[in-house]
């Protein structure tokens, strides 16, 4: 089997087996679960260019078809917005991963970057649960918190602000 684009298999596997399990030390489950979405993503680009996945390239995955393999999961799989979300990181996570190693794929995280994140809704049962998640949101979009809300310093000048 000839594969059309070998770096994007390539830069797969080793974004999946070498770089998230021990360069950023996440866990076993993180991985399955990247690697779940990321292989949802190539079964959708298969269906959606009609291409064999021997013939899939990185120009396959674009803004244009990464929105619609999010509407495709939303209609067809009944994915919440808060899942679509995390779909769509996982794949802008790859495709940054990608640029770093080769930065003519930079165009490609670019453009999926232009890409809006679903709008969740708050679903606290009590007021003091809704104000808490109103005040997580602010701080979110404001982007006080970093990815995963890890930065403390972030999280001080977060909650320092509503005190």
């Amino acid at each position: 089997m000839k594969i059309k684009d070998k770096w994007l298999f390539e830069m797969l596997r080793e974004y999946l087996t070498v770089y998230l399990p021990s360069r950023k030390k996440v866990s076993p489950h993180t991985c399955k679960s990247y690697r779940e979405v990321l292989n949802l993503l190539l079964d959708f680009l298969t269906q959606y260019h009609t291409k064999s996945l021997k013939d899939l390239c990185f120009d396959n995955i674009s803004e244009e078809s990464v929105d619609a393999f999010l509407l495709w999961l939303e209609k067809e799989h009944h994915c919440k917005p808060s899942t679509l979300n995390h779909h769509l990181s996982v794949i802008r996570a790859f495709l940054q991963y990608c640029a770093t190693k080769k930065p003519v794929y930079q165009d490609y995280y670019l453009s999926v970057g232009k890409i809006p994140r679903r709008k969740t809704t708050c679903t606290a049962r009590t007021s003091e649960h809704r104000s808490m998640y109103l005040c997580y949101e602010k701080a979110r979009i404001s982007g006080l918190l970093s990815f995963g809300g890890k930065n403390p310093q972030a999280q001080n000048n977060m909650y320092s602000s509503y005190v």
